[in-house]
């Protein structure tokens, strides 16, 4: 009976607090799309002299990307990991899932669908949030100084890769 009194965000609270805390105890180094989410959720009503358009799909996308807290989830890993000692890196999310992880190639036809990437170039397959994941990552180890950038090298092995929205 419990869940039925926890509202959305008390619980996507809860939940943001559990998964940043598993990720911040794991990983040193985090990189995420650096997205504006208050760009994201704005409305789409318009004015009168340009009314929106799909005001009610937008609305629906606007609660559920706001009910997740990825700004949120993103504050927590931000506070977590240094205070572990980790670091949090933002890059630019422009183009991440039209990239070919393997050979750079950017084109919006290498999305065929919401999960196949397909790489028009080189022929590369994959799911497309794998795909995406890392060239985020990839930007983000680009984004360090080279001694950093050699120290993450050694160590590799360990290294492991968390795909989330933020």
């Amino acid at each position: 009976m419990k869940w039925l009194f926890c509202g959305v965000t008390p619980c996507a609270r809860q939940e943001n607090h559990k998964v940043s805390t598993v990720i911040s105890k794991n990983h040193a180094v985090v990189v995420l799309e650096n997205l504006k989410v208050g760009n994201m959720t704005r409305s789409a009503k318009g004015t009168v002299e340009a009314p929106g358009r799909n005001i009610r799909q937008k609305s629906g996308l606007n609660k559920s990307i706001l009910d997740q807290g990825w700004g949120l989830l993103k504050q927590m890993l931000e506070y977590k990991l240094r205070w572990s000692g980790g670091m949090l890196l933002l890059v630019d999310p422009a183009y991440t899932s039209q990239t070919c992880s393997v050979c750079g190639h950017v084109d919006a036809g290498n999305r065929t669908d919401q999960k196949t990437f397909h790489c028009l170039h080189c022929g590369h397959e994959a799911h497309a949030d794998v795909n995406a994941a890392k060239n985020i990552l990839a930007r983000g180890l680009e984004s360090l100084p080279s001694q950093s950038t050699d120290e993450l090298q050694a160590t590799a092995g360990l290294a492991g890769v968390a795909c989330f929205a933020a």
